[in-house]
């Protein structure tokens, strides 16, 4: 009847001016923000529910159902580092904040190394060089020179990015931690972290670029050695 058109229709109209409402409070929110930075969690909580809805709809492009947003509310109560794969974008949340891309992190090619073998890497930044087995009488490891007891090397060794679980017991440090912990307190953004160079056996991890090589592999003078260095270089643009 009439009288039901009338009230449908000045419901549509209020919903109209409640849907407006919202979507400018998101969107003077989203003004405010360095998206290349990332938001703060603490400030994206801070907003009622509905209209941080909205911003996520906005951040991607309106392509969200109902159950990305409520993966994405969940995801920012989060609080250690992690990341989030929606349709058409790749949600990361570290550091108190969370950043909105459209692809997910770039990893290195995982590799196998030969003694011998020189590899560049140029579209990384980095060149890779495996010595033959020698004798030393002198160790000199650095954070990027790696000399491995070659009998503590079980199976292939490989050049790889950080893989779930990963584990490592640095020299000289005396505890074993997860590698993407040490990565956190060195301050390594997420979206970088993949970029990180891991040597592995067929145990492991065995070194960490950067931070050291695993305690297991020591190798003292006068021990059977493999050397790999790894070499920053200009990366290639």
């Amino acid at each position: 009847n009439l009288s039901a058109a009338i009230h449908a229709s000045e419901l549509a109209d209020r919903l109209r001016e409640d849907e407006e409402c919202l979507s400018n409070l998101a969107e003077a929110f989203l003004r405010e923000q360095n998206l290349t930075e990332g938001i703060s969690l603490k400030a994206l909580e801070a907003l009622p529910r509905p209209i941080r809805a909205r911003v996520f709809q906005m951040l991607c492009e309106g392509k969200l159902a109902s159950s990305h947003i409520e993966a994405l509310h969940d995801f920012c109560h989060g609080t250690e580092a992690g990341a989030l794969d929606l349709p058409g974008i790749h949600v990361i949340r570290e550091q108190g904040r969370i950043l909105f891309g459209t692809e997910p992190p770039e990893q290195l090619p995982e590799t196998q190394l030969q003694p011998g073998m020189t590899m560049a890497l140029p579209q990384y930044g980095l060149h890779i060089t495996v010595l033959r087995p020698k004798v030393f009488r002198e160790i000199h490891n650095t954070l990027t020179v790696y000399h491995f007891k070659s009998e503590s090397i079980r199976g292939k060794l490989t050049f790889t990015s950080r893989r779930p679980g990963d584990q490592i017991r640095l020299l000289g440090r005396g505890c074993t931690k997860k590698i993407n912990d040490l990565m956190l307190e060195r301050g390594i953004p997420l979206s970088k972290r993949d970029l990180v160079p891991v040597l592995r056996d067929e145990m492991g991890p065995v070194a960490l670029c950067g931070f050291g090589m695993a305690e297991r592999c020591e190798a003292k003078p006068g021990d059977l050695t493999l050397c790999v260095q790894i070499e920053k270089m200009e990366k290639e643009k």
